[in-house]
């Protein structure tokens, strides 16, 4: 069982909001681990950004706080060692709690941007407060296969593709996804719906004899709900260093995969939309 770190909350959203305001070309990475350069031993970065110009790269080292009390001057000093002993150019410390004024000062002489993410209670601009959510919940699901005459599997087999990677249940439940109608109706008090699926990609069975088979065919007659739930958004504002930022984000699941959609509207009042996949 995992157990998450203290903070480590705080520093999936910083990141998260750095994927989404990073270029196409930028790698933002979290946690990132280097070799120290005097001591040869694996230093942690919270995030760190890397951008590939020509033969250089450049590189930005992000340190997450998230603490009842200010940033002060000795985490500030600590992290500027951390990136001077590393070769990282950008730093930026990113508060949750703010600054020492004290911390702002030296953070400026060592050439650091400090940044806050605030909670926010409401946006002028957002006129919903949650996403509407429709997921599928499946009944057990039986994948039925054709073999052809007097090739039959001997006991229990298993299913492979043409590389002979075993196919697991996720593989026919994402090929279902795939497979059912975007427009099914979205009520909770529908009751059960049905389809026939039929797999199109070539298969193989293995049985208890070791013996390859060939799979003609294979379907799954599929029994599902539709459930409708509202999924509110997270409000925080990211400011800081001549950025500011409105941030509305939500967990959201598509076609079976987790993530986050965000949508930031900055100081030129537009508003841009992003979908993150959750790691």
């Amino acid at each position: 069982m995992s157990i998450d770190r203290p903070g480590i909350t705080f520093q999936n959203l910083v990141a998260l909001l750095e994927r989404t305001f990073s270029s196409k070309e930028a790698t933002v990475e979290s946690p990132k681990f280097v070799r120290d350069q005097d001591t040869g031993q694996r230093r942690e970065f919270d995030i760190l950004i890397s951008v590939k110009s020509g033969a250089h790269l450049m590189t930005t080292a992000i340190e997450c706080k998230d603490q009842k009390r200010p940033v002060g001057v000795p985490q500030i000093e600590s992290f500027a060692n951390k990136c001077e002993r590393n070769h990282v150019g950008h730093r930026v410390v990113v508060s949750s709690s703010g600054f020492h004024p004290t911390a702002r000062i030296k953070a400026q002489a060592l050439a650091i941007s400090c940044m806050e993410v605030r909670e926010a209670e409401h946006f002028d601009w957002l006129a919903i407060s949650a996403f509407w959510e429709h997921r599928r919940r499946f009944d057990p699901i039986e994948v039925k296969c054709g073999f052809g005459p007097g090739d039959f599997p001997v006991g229990k087999f298993k299913l492979f593709d043409e590389s002979l990677g075993e196919l697991s249940l996720q593989h026919f439940l994402n090929a279902i996804q795939s497979a059912l109608p975007p427009d099914d109706d979205p009520q909770t008090d529908a009751g059960p719906l049905q389809r026939q699926v039929a797999f199109s990609n070539r298969m193989h069975a293995i049985d208890e004899t070791e013996v390859r088979r060939a799979v003609l065919e294979a379907t799954a007659l599929v029994t599902y709900w539709i459930e409708t739930k509202p999924v509110p958004f997270q409000l925080h504002s990211y400011v800081g260093d001549g950025v500011d930022y409105a941030i509305a984000s939500a967990d959201l699941e598509v076609g079976g995969v987790k993530g986050k959609i965000v949508m930031a509207r900055g100081e030129n009042q537009s508003v841009s939309v992003s979908w993150t996949k959750v790691q």
